[in-house]
């Protein structure tokens, strides 16, 4: 919710590549198969499918307010998405969708010189 009133004024539409059924967590939230994206020049947008989109507004975010850091949960690579209006809210998935979404929205470059 506070990533969705962070980026209201952003719109919701990024036209680009789309992105269904994928995972990731929202602090201790997991999505599992639920979310849907779309990644283009614009930015990212966030959406859940319904049913479960009930309390669950779709956003969008500027690339320029992403921050990608690279991370390891057990043996397995993943992303933290940080973002510039909700300090201490991220979004974790696999680093394989990090690489799709960031080539689709032409940051692949913001992606590979994470930490």
């Amino acid at each position: 919710m506070r990533l969705a009133d962070a980026y209201a004024s952003f719109g919701t539409e990024v036209r680009g590549s789309r992105f269904r059924f994928r995972s990731g967590s929202f602090g201790w939230v997991n999505y599992n198969s639920v979310l849907m994206l779309e990644a283009g020049p614009q930015g990212l947008a966030f959406a859940v499918l319904l049913p479960f989109r009930i309390s669950h507004r779709p956003f969008s975010v500027p690339w320029d307010d992403i921050r990608f850091s690279n991370r390891r949960r057990w043996l397995i690579s993943m992303v933290e998405l940080s973002f510039a209006r909700c300090p201490g809210v991220s979004v974790t998935i696999s680093h394989r969708l990090a690489q799709s979404l960031a080539a689709a929205g032409g940051v692949s470059h913001r992606l590979a010189s994470a930490g």
